[in-house]
C-alpha cells in the first residue's frame, strides 16, 4: 500500500509508506503536513483543521486590506505576515542570524 498518512495528534508529521516500506517524516521550518497535497506546506496554506496557523502560534491577523508584518511576541527575530496570499492567516518569518525585526 503507497501513500502519505499524517501522524494522530501531530502536525508536522506523517507516515510515508512506498513499496511496502513504512517511513515517518518530519516537517521543518514550522511547515505542517497537509493531508490534501501530501507535503509539508506553510499552516496558512494547509488550513488543516488542530494545526492552523492561528492554533499553533495565537496570533490572528488584524482585519484590514493590504499586506503588513507584525512582531511576533515569542522571537525577536521573527514576525507574521499577513496578506492576501496568505488569505489573511498569519505566515511565520525571520530575520537572519544577528538581526532583530524592527
Amino acid at each position: 500500500l503507497n501513500g502519505k498518512w499524517p501522524v494522530p495528534d501531530t502536525c508536522d508529521q506523517y507516515i510515508d509508506c512506498t513499496s511496502g516500506v513504512e517511513r515517518l517524516v518530519t516537517c521543518q521550518n514550522h511547515l505542517v503536513f497537509d493531508d490534501k497535497t501530501g507535503d509539508c506546506e506553510h499552516p496558512d496554506a494547509a488550513n488543516r483543521p488542530g494545526c492552523t496557523a492561528e492554533e499553533l502560534y495565537g496570533f490572528t491577523c488584524p482585519n484590514s486590506i493590504g499586506q503588513a508584518r507584525y512582531a511576533a511576541n515569542s522571537d525577536c527575530r521573527a514576525f507574521f505576515t499577513c496578506g492576501v496570499f496568505t488569505n489573511y492567516h498569519p505566515r511565520l518569518g525571520g530575520c537572519p542570524v544577528n538581526s532583530v525585526f524592527n
